[in-house]
């Protein structure tokens, strides 16, 4: 074990990277060229669900410098990466697809903004003007546009990740105090001020990748999995990154896309997602409805809690925003239910957002505890002090560390 420096310990050290940034030399993904590269931009679904049924390519293929015009029916042969459980010790080294459907995989629609083909040219200009002149023919399907709709139209789907102690419902109707309310948030974006890009080459069956990333090691397993090489037969490269807040954690279709171009022509790719695109193609933390039912007796004590939550998820991938993990265990109370469900709607698939699952779910749980609190003519701050948890009974089992009750009286000074 390397121990720690005692002078670090309340200093201010310079950033190694500070002055980079500060001045503009820093290199990040979009920065980079290649001999001899290729542009590359999107082009993408004007529906949010059904088919496509044909690319007239004709006129986008008379602009000048246009090299070659990737969809559906010429990409090369490429496989999916295997579904693999998320956890603290592999979320930055498992090969893991955030949309696990490949790009150009089939003609299904399921999004709007989704990619369905992909001009590369000479030039950025070029590609775009290109990208622009593909006309697209679909079969539009009826999208499910929001939560709400998901739930009327496909139900709910047991997303697991739940916890059960005590009586919790029985133990509700036997207190004094309750309340029984409703929370939900919107979809929010990740907008990291660096755009999502890839730079891919290939030299002698070895795929180099310039990526914009937090898990370059991950990047790089993936990649090896869906192009069907050796993680030797890799190199994913990412100097500097301008942020992901967890958008950038995994693969998403464009890095498939860029590689896939750089094989197809032999040269350098380089694909930059428009910021448009970005809403759509690269993940967001995902709508939820919350309810919390949550009881207390006379003196202020919670008696119950019940935390039921439900998130939206794509019709490709099953993403669980796992809203009562906190629930389970801050706060003392030997009744407790949670429990997380999803429904499909026609958005691209969510990802991971800065405390995934934690952020909105403490919204909710807090908003609750202040609702309940008020209810028992009690201060909020009090209320909290009273019932917070002594030891994780989610588990049975000591905390490690916990710092609520602090964090609650410096707040409250």
């Amino acid at each position: 074990m390397t121990a720690v420096n005692p002078t670090a310990i309340g200093t201010s050290p310079r950033r190694i990277d500070g002055r980079l940034k500060l001045t503009g030399a820093a290199r990040y993904t979009a920065d980079y060229d290649r001999p001899g590269m290729l542009h590359a931009y999107g082009v993408y679904s004007t529906i949010a669900a059904g088919r496509l049924t044909g690319l007239d390519l004709d006129d986008a293929r008379r602009v000048p410098g246009v090299v070659d015009i990737l969809h559906h029916g010429n990409v090369p042969r490429l496989y999916r990466a295997p579904k693999q459980p998320i956890s603290v010790a592999t979320i930055l080294t498992a090969a893991i697809t955030d949309e696990h459907r490949l790009p150009f995989e089939d003609e299904t629609i399921h999004y709007g903004v989704q990619m369905i083909a992909l001009v590369v040219a000479d030039t950025f200009e070029h590609a775009r003007e290109a990208a622009y002149r593909v006309r697209a023919s679909y079969e539009a399907a009826t999208a499910v546009f929001d939560l709400e709709h998901g739930v009327e139209n496909n139900g709910l789907k047991d997303a697991g990740a739940g916890h059960t102690r005590g009586d919790a419902a029985k133990a509700f109707d036997a207190s004094p105090v309750r309340i029984d309310a409703l929370y939900r948030t919107p979809v929010e974006a990740h907008s990291p001020m660096e755009l999502h890009a890839t730079l891919a080459w290939w030299e002698n069956g070895h795929l180099y990748v310039h990526e914009a990333t937090q898990g370059a090691t991950g990047h790089r397993n993936t990649l090896a999995q869906i192009f069907g090489l050796l993680p030797e037969q890799v190199t994913v490269d990412c100097a500097f990154l301008g942020s992901g807040f967890g958008s950038k954690l995994f693969l998403w279709p464009h890095s498939v896309a860029a590689s896939a171009a750089a094989q197809m022509t032999g040269r350098p790719v380089k694909l930059v997602v428009p910021r448009m695109a970005m809403f759509s193609t690269t993940g967001q933390r995902p709508e939820t409805r919350q309810r919390l039912r949550l009881s207390a007796g006379t003196d202020g004590r919670l008696t119950s809690m019940r935390h039921e939550s439900v998130n939206t998820t794509s019709f490709v991938d099953q993403y669980v925003e796992t809203c009562g993990s906190m629930t389970q265990s801050a706060y003392g109370c030997a009744n407790v239910t949670v429990t997380h469900h999803t429904t499909n709607v026609h958005r691209g698939a969510p990802t991971s957002m800065r405390a995934p699952g934690a952020a909105p779910g403490l919204f909710a749980l807090e908003s609750a505890i202040d609702e309940l609190a008020l209810a028992c003519k009690m201060d909020p701050v009090q209320f909290r002090l009273l019932n917070i948890s002594t030891r994780d009974e989610s588990q049975d089992l000591p905390w490690s560390s916990n710092h609520l009750r602090e964090a609650i009286e410096t707040g409250a000074r």
